[in-house]
């Protein structure tokens, strides 16, 4: 069966005159196979061309409503847009699908995602793509994207991408109808803010020798972000848009100064009992923790020191626990070697000779409660598991 053929049938429920798609597990069934095939079918740059704006129209469709494509078609349809950029094999040919994805596929999910992010509070049928499974379906798309499709147009995707979350500059989007003061880093509105884990994929994936523009100024926005929002997806993907900038730094004085003002920042929000933001505070530290430690940089110590003081918190003592698993574990859309993260070898086992005897000697000399010594345990397992 050609490309063509596929196409053809894929489109039939968005060129159906009834406006609603039929729903149910069959529909999800039939849903699914139709991307997979569509996605696998999709090699070379003429195909490709031809395969990708039918996905994007049907990510189009759901949440415009012209017809009543689910939650769930929409996560499958970014999941084969992620499948096509995934299987471009490195040739003559990745510069012109590189092209299609950077100037075409992610200014497209950027407008739709903010479309859906400026509807009305009350419209009766909020769009799907405000929904946390589609944005995070979406990043491992622009993640491929800037990963692997020609660093030269990730550049230009990661410039304009600041300048749009900076700036509120929507001069690249298509479908260009937006407001004018666009602020997509204030913590005010949610629908807005949430949007920073698309920022992530555009400028955290690209190679390290792509210099990401305007960073003291991103980084600083990125903070106040992280330490002000009460959404949760928008203070962790700020954080972990912070912590994978800081991470591909370059050493020196400003990278350390940088990170020495956010430690201060963060432990002050952690000593004061009574902060409203000691979650956000703790989400933010345990990420530039992990960005550190992946490199071998010296504070990376400061901020696990800090890790094991909070193990007994009655607030924080279980995220402290879970926050070992954090660091140990592989993230996939953040901080990993395929997206150029400065990971250095062994980094597990450094870490595990480092803090081991820590978590041991705390173990025993622990004279609190049960869950003091049930949380001790869940930081040494997540030591021992990954080894």
């Amino acid at each position: 069966m050609g490309v063509n053929t596929y196409i053809v049938f894929f489109k039939m429920p968005l060129d159906a005159d009834v406006p609603e798609a039929s729903q149910g597990p069959s529909h999800q069934s039939l849903c699914g196979r139709c991307v997979a095939a569509l996605a696998s079918v999709s090699r070379g740059p003429s195909v490709v061309q031809q395969s990708t704006p039918v996905l994007l129209e049907l990510i189009s469709a759901a949440h415009t409503g012209s017809v009543q494509f689910t939650m769930e078609d929409v996560v499958l349809a970014c999941h084969g847009l992620q499948r096509i950029a995934d299987q471009v094999q490195v040739s003559e040919e990745t510069e012109e699908t590189g092209r299609c994805f950077h100037h075409l596929i992610i200014p497209r999910l950027l407008s739709l995602a903010l479309q859906a992010a400026l509807q009305a509070a009350d419209v009766p049928r909020p769009s799907p793509l405000l929904e946390e499974s589609v944005l995070t379906a979406m990043v491992p798309v622009i993640n491929s994207s800037c990963s692997r499709l020609q660093p030269k147009f990730a550049e230009e995707t990661a410039s304009k991408a600041v300048s749009l979350f900076l700036n509120g500059d929507v001069s690249f989007l298509p479908d260009n109808s937006f407001p004018s003061q666009i602020q997509l880093l204030k913590g005010d509105c949610w629908r807005q803010s949430q949007m920073v884990c698309l920022l992530m994929g555009c400028v955290c994936a690209v190679p390290r020798a792509v210099e990401v523009p305007h960073q003291d100024e991103l980084l600083s926005a990125l903070e106040e972000l992280s330490l002000s929002s009460s959404h949760t997806l928008s203070y962790t993907s700020a954080a972990k848009c912070y912590a994978g900038l800081v991470n591909k730094r370059t050493p020196g004085e400003a990278l350390d100064s940088l990170v020495q003002r956010t430690v201060k920042r963060v432990c002050s929000e952690l000593d004061n009992p009574k902060s409203g933001v000691r979650s956000q505070a703790f989400t933010l530290m345990i990420w530039v923790a992990k960005a550190l430690l992946l490199r071998y940089h010296p504070l990376s110590a400061t901020l696990t020191d800090k890790l094991f003081s909070l193990l007994d918190d009655p607030d924080l003592g279980s995220e402290a626990a879970d926050g070992f698993s954090l660091l140990m574990s592989d993230s996939s859309d953040v901080l990993n070697r395929a997206l150029h993260a400065d990971v250095r070898i062994m980094y597990r086992q450094r870490f595990f000779t480092d803090n081991s005897s820590k978590l041991v000697q705390g173990f025993h000399a622990a004279t609190g409660t049960d869950t003091e010594k049930e949380q001790l345990t869940d930081a040494i397992i997540s030591l021992v598991i990954v080894l």
